[in-house]
C-alpha cells in the first residue's frame, strides 16, 4: 500500500468513518471492587473516624438524652368477659378478629385523654420529677406524656397489650405506668360490672317474661282439650281415623268386584252379539233334564234300539233299517234345534242377570263413598283440632326452652362476675424496673459509623462516577468503538527502569515499559501488515500526552525487530525526535526537503540505531502548518515507501492544532495517544470525530501513562512481570546478574508471552 496515492484507502476493520459508539453520559459506570481497593486506605480511616464520632455521639446522647423506659403487659381475655355470654343462641366463641379489634380498641382508651388525665391525678405521679417540670401546666404534661413518654402496642401473634413509658429520670418511668395501668384497670373493672348488672336485669325480665308465657301455654292446653274433646294425642287411634279406615277398605273390596262384573257384563254382550255361545259343562246338564230335550233324547234311543235289532235280522240294507237312520236324523235334529234355542235363552237370561249385579254393586259403591266422604270430612276435622294442639304444644316447649335458657344465663353471669378474669383484661406483667433504652451503645456507635462509612462511600463513588478522565483500559470501552492497541504504564510504575519514559526501549529493552511497546508494536503491525499500510501517524488529544515519547519508543521497538523504520518528526510547533535520539541538530529536515532546498537522504539521520532513521523537522522559525499540505509531502511518503519498511510520523496534538487532520490525508493509518488521568471522554470523542472520513484509518487508541490501583489486576501484573524477570535469565533460571541496559544488536521477534493488560 502506497501513501502518495490520492484515492482513499478502503479499511479491512473499524474505521473512523464507522458510526462511533454514544458518548458516555456524565455518569460513568465503575468497578467497584477496583475502588474499593484503591481506596481502601480512606475506607479504614472513615471507619475509625467513625466508630470515634459513634463513641463521642453516645457519650453527648448519655448525658443530654438519657431515656429509662419502665414496661409493663396487660392480657386480653374477651372469652372471660361479659361481652362473650351469650345474648342469642350462638356459642360463646370469639373470632380473630374480634380480638385484635377489642385490643386496639383498648389501645386507644390507654392512650386517651381522660385516662391520661386521670393517671396524672394520682399522687404516685405527682411525686415524680417529670411531674415536678409540667405541674403548672396539666395538659402540657397530658400531651407530652402521650406523644414523647408513652408507647401502647399490640405483640403481634398474642393477646398481649405492651405499655411502656420512658422518662428522663430512672426512678420516674415505674411509677408512671404503674398509676397508668392501676387507673385503666379500676376504670374497665366498674365499666363491667355496670355492664353485667344491665345484662342480670335484662336477662332477669326476659326469664319472667317467658315463665309467664309458659304458664299461659299451660292454661290454653287444658282448656281445649276440656273444650274440643280430644280422646286420644294420635290420629291414627281416633274414632274417626278408624271409621275412615273401615270405609275406604269396603270401597276398596267393591271397587275389585265392581271390575270383575263389568269385564263379565262386557264379555257376554260380546258372545251374544257374535252369537258364538259355548256352553258349558253344567249347562249341558241342566238343558239335558229339561222335558221336551229327555222325550227327544228317550225317541233317539228308542229308534236306536229298534235299527239294531231289525239290523241284526234282516242286515243293513233292509228298507226298514232306512226308514229307522231317517227317523234318527230327523229326531237328532229337532234336538239340536230345540237345544240352540235353550242355549240362547239361557245366555240372555245370563246377560240379564250380570246387568243387575252390575247395577247393585254400582249402587251399594255409591252408597260406600258418600260414607267415605263423611268420615274423611270427621277426620280432616279431628286431625285440625289435634293440629291446633300441637302447635300449643310447640309454643309451649318453645316458651320452656326460652325460660330455662334464660335461667342458665343469669347463672353463667352470676359465675362470671365471682371469676378472677370477670374483666377482659388483667395484668400480666407488672410495670418493671426502669431500664436505660436511649442512647444505646450497641446502635449508636455501629449506626454513626454506618453513616460516616456510607456517606464517605458515597461521596467516593459519586466522585468515581463524575469523574470523565479515562483511567484504565476498561474505561476506554466508553469512548467509542475504536480498539485499544495497548496500554503504557508509567515509568513510576518499574522500579528497576530509568524512571522516564523517553528513551526506555532502548535504554531497557527488557523491562517493563520496553515489554508494554512490544505490546502496542505487535497490535499495530498486525493490523498494518494485514492491510499493506505502511506510513502511521502518531498523534495525541492534547500537549503533555506523549505521543512524541511512544512514537520514538516504538519506532525504536520495531527496528529491534528487524523491521527498517522512519521516523518522520511533523510537529512543527514543538519538535521532540531530534532531542530524543542525542539531542542531534535541528537546522535540517522535514521543511526544507518541503521547500524543495535539499533530497530526502541529505536530510535522514540514519545513524540513529540500527534500522532507525530519523527525518527532523529542521527550522521550523518561519514554517507555518499549511507547509504540511503540500504535494512534496506526498511525494516524501513515496520516496520513504520505498527505502524504508514503516514510517511513523509523530504529529502535534489532534485537539490543539490542524496539522494531523493535513496529515491524515496522505498516510494509511492514524494511532491516537490517550494520556490516563489527563485525557477525558469527551476529548478523545472530539478527536476521534475531527479525524472521522478522513483518509487514514483509524487502528485504535495506545493508553499512555496508567497507573494501576492498588490490589486491581493491572497491579498483580506488573507484580508478576517483577518477580518473572529478577529471577530469569531467559532459560527459566535465576542468575542474580543485572539486567543490561542498551542492547547493541536488534533482537528477533519473541512470541507474546508475558503481557501487560
Amino acid at each position: 500500500m502506497s501513501a502518495h496515492l490520492p484515492s482513499p484507502i478502503p479499511p479491512l476493520g473499524p474505521t473512523t468513518g464507522m458510526t462511533p459508539a454514544p458518548k458516555p453520559g456524565r455518569l460513568k459506570p465503575i468497578d467497584p471492587l477496583r475502588v474499593i481497593r484503591q481506596y481502601l486506605a480512606w475506607l479504614v480511616l472513615l471507619l475509625i473516624v467513625g466508630v470515634l464520632l459513634g463513641v463521642g455521639t453516645y457519650v453527648l446522647l448519655n448525658q443530654t438524652m438519657p431515656r429509662y423506659t419502665s414496661v409493663a403487659q396487660l392480657r386480653v381475655q374477651p372469652s372471660a368477659s361479659v361481652d362473650s355470654v351469650e345474648i342469642s343462641d350462638m356459642q360463646n366463641q370469639v373470632q380473630l378478629d374480634v380480638i385484635e379489634t377489642f385490643i386496639q380498641n383498648e389501645i386507644i382508651r390507654l392512650r386517651s385523654e381522660e385516662m391520661l388525665m386521670a393517671t396524672l391525678d394520682r399522687t404516685g405521679v405527682r411525686r415524680t420529677q417529670w411531674f415536678q417540670e409540667y405541674g403548672h401546666d396539666l395538659p402540657d404534661a397530658r400531651e407530652r406524656l402521650e406523644e414523647d413518654h408513652l408507647r401502647v402496642g399490640m405483640i403481634h401473634g398474642s393477646t398481649l397489650i405492651n405499655v411502656a413509658v420512658s422518662t428522663r429520670h430512672e426512678e420516674d418511668a415505674a411509677p408512671i405506668l404503674s398509676e397508668l395501668i392501676d387507673v385503666y384497670l379500676q376504670r374497665i373493672r366498674q365499666e363491667y360490672s355496670l355492664e353485667r348488672d344491665l345484662i342480670r336485669d335484662s336477662f332477669s325480665a326476659e326469664r319472667d317474661r317467658w315463665a309467664n308465657e309458659v304458664e299461659q301455654l299451660q292454661r290454653d292446653l287444658a282448656d281445649f282439650l276440656r273444650r274440643e274433646d280430644i280422646n286420644t294425642l294420635e290420629s291414627r287411634f281416633s274414632e274417626a281415623n278408624i271409621t275412615y279406615q273401615q270405609f275406604a277398605a269396603q270401597r276398596a273390596e267393591l271397587a275389585m268386584v265392581l271390575d270383575q262384573l263389568r269385564e263379565a257384563y262386557r264379555v257376554r254382550q260380546e258372545q251374544m252379539q257374535q252369537e258364538a255361545f259355548e256352553p258349558t259343562p253344567e249347562q249341558l246338564v241342566e238343558i239335558e233334564q229339561r222335558p221336551g230335550i229327555e222325550r227327544l233324547n228317550a225317541e233317539l234311543r228308542h229308534y236306536r234300539r229298534e235299527r239294531d235289532r231289525l239290523a241284526a235280522r234282516f242286515g243293513a240294507d233292509h228298507f226298514s233299517i232306512r226308514d229307522l237312520d231317517n227317523q234318527i236324523a230327523a229326531t237328532e235334529s229337532e234336538r239340536d234345534r230345540e237345544m240352540d234355542r235353550m242355549i240362547r235363552e239361557m245366555e240372555a237370561a245370563r246377560v240379564e242377570q250380570s246387568a243387575r249385579d252390575l247395577a247393585a254393586v254400582e249402587a251399594q259403591m255409591t252408597a260406600i263413598e258418600q260414607r267415605l266422604r263423611e268420615a274423611g270430612t270427621r277426620l280432616t276435622d279431628f286431625n285440625e283440632r289435634l293440629t291446633g294442639y300441637q302447635q300449643l304444644e310447640e309454643q309451649l316447649e318453645y316458651a320452656t326452652e326460652k325460660r330455662e335458657n334464660a335461667d342458665e344465663l343469669l347463672d353463667a353471669i352470676r359465675r362470671a362476675g365471682t371469676r378472677p378474669d370477670a374483666v377482659p383484661v388483667r395484668r400480666q406483667v407488672a410495670p418493671t424496673t426502669a431500664e436505660q433504652t436511649f442512647p444505646r451503645v450497641e446502635i449508636v456507635v455501629p449506626g454513626v459509623t454506618l453513616l460516616v462509612v456510607g456517606l464517605g462511600v458515597g461521596l467516593i463513588f459519586l466522585r468515581e462516577m463524575l469523574d470523565q478522565r479515562v483511567r484504565s483500559p476498561q474505561d476506554v470501552k466508553l469512548v467509542a468503538e475504536t480498539e485499544l492497541l495497548g496500554l503504557v504504564p508509567d515509568a513510576s510504575e518499574d522500579p528497576t527502569g530509568p524512571g522516564r519514559i523517553e528513551r526506555v526501549v532502548a535504554e531497557d529493552p527488557t523491562g517493563l515499559m520496553a515489554e508494554a511497546f512490544r505490546q502496542v508494536r505487535t497490535a499495530i503491525l498486525m493490523k498494518m501488515d494485514r492491510r499493506g499500510y505502511k506510513t502511521l501517524v502518531i498523534a495525541a488529544a492534547q500537549a503533555e500526552g506523549g505521543a512524541s515519547s511512544i512514537t520514538h519508543n516504538l519506532a525504536v521497538s520495531l527496528a529491534l525487530s528487524g523491521r527498517k523504520v522512519l521516523v518522520v518528526d511533523a510537529n512543527l510547533r514543538r519538535p521532540t525526535q531530534h532531542t530524543l535520539i542525542g539531542d542531534r541538530p535541528n537546522d535540517r529536515g522535514l521543511v526544507n526537503y518541503l521547500r524543495g532546498q535539499a533530497a530526502l537522504q541529505e536530510l535522514v539521520l540514519a545513524d540513529v540505531e540500527p534500522n532507525l532513521a530519523v527525518l527532523p523537522t529542521g527550522d521550523t522559525h518561519q514554517a507555518a502548518p499549511e507547509l504540511l499540505d503540500n504535494p512534496r509531502f506526498r511525494t516524501l511518503l513515496s520516496e520513504a515507501e520505498r527505502e524504508y519498511d514503516l514510517i511513523l510520523i509523530d504529529a502535534p496534538p489532534a485537539l490543539l492544532a490542524t496539522d494531523t487532520q493535513l496529515l491524515a490525508k496522505y498516510v494509511d493509518a492514524l494511532a491516537l495517544v490517550v494520556r490516563a488521568d489527563q485525557d477525558k471522554y469527551g476529548m478523545i470523542d472530539r478527536m476521534i470525530r475531527q479525524l472521522d472520513g478522513q483518509r487514514a484509518d483509524v487502528l485504535g487508541l495506545i493508553l499512555n501513562g496508567v497507573r494501576p490501583s492498588a490490589g486491581g489486576y493491572l497491579k498483580r501484573s506488573f507484580r508478576d512481570y517483577y518477580r518473572y524477570r529478577s529471577n530469569s535469565n531467559g532459560n527459566g533460571h535465576s542468575n542474580g546478574t543485572p539486567t543490561p541496559r542498551r542492547l547493541s544488536a536488534p533482537d528477533a521477534p519473541e512470541p507474546e508471552t508475558t503481557r501487560v493488560p
